[in-house]
């Protein structure tokens, strides 16, 4: 299996599912069931393609990316968050790849998501299992290894300058009024039910 043939398959899993965006656990067993339908020998090429992404994606800039939508991520958030827009197709992977700040325009504020794509990832290894009842053998891919010059993501300035519209974005969603919190009760001193300053749903998961 080619890159192609990798996005295909996406492709399929996709097309069975109304929603890839907000919750991405019905793609990964619909993805799971499209791989069970492949030779072995294919559903371990297809992990092979998904390694390389993973690894070709493990980026400083795609990383801020995720940090600002997110609200933080972790190394293990952000391979989730990179699981996460592989399920979105191939054209938002490929326009994000070229520019992380294009994130701008795939954001859905009035959609509820946690970007959080960790099922995705167990999809080949579950088809594996399902058809030959073994293991997925290991696959050699390309090391990961971060590629740009790290910076403090919690640099507003900094995030500004390199993800302008995306920062523009998150900010316009920051400062909506209609999502201010409400003021807390001077009687009450739980806050557990006030809302974020995203709103319902736009709530960041770290």
């Amino acid at each position: 299996m080619d890159r192609q043939g990798f996005w295909d398959t996406i492709a399929r899993a996709r097309a069975s599912v109304e929603d890839t965006y907000g919750d991405t656990e019905e793609f990964a067993e619909a993805l799971t069931d499209v791989l069970a339908e492949l030779e072995p020998a294919e559903i371990a090429a297809f992990d092979h393609e998904f390694q390389q992404l993973q690894a070709e994606s493990y980026r400083i800039d795609l990383w801020a990316a995720a940090y600002l939508i997110c609200g933080g991520a972790s190394d293990d958030a952000f391979d989730y968050f990179r699981a996460w827009l592989v399920a979105q197709g191939r054209p938002a992977w490929d326009a994000t790849l070229t520019s992380p700040d294009s994130l701008a325009n795939l954001l859905d504020p009035s959609a509820d998501a946690d970007f959080d794509g960790e099922l995705v990832m167990y999809a080949a290894a579950t088809a594996h299992e399902r058809v030959t009842n073994s293991p997925l053998p290991p696959t050699a891919t390309q090391a990961a290894v971060l590629a740009g010059d790290p910076f403090d993501f919690d640099d507003d300035a900094e995030l500004q300058t390199r993800l302008p519209r995306l920062y523009a974005v998150i900010e316009s969603l920051e400062a909506d009024p209609e999502d201010e919190p409400d003021e807390p009760d001077e009687e009450d001193d739980e806050d557990d039910d006030q809302p974020t300053p995203y709103g319902d749903a736009w709530t960041p998961r770290r």
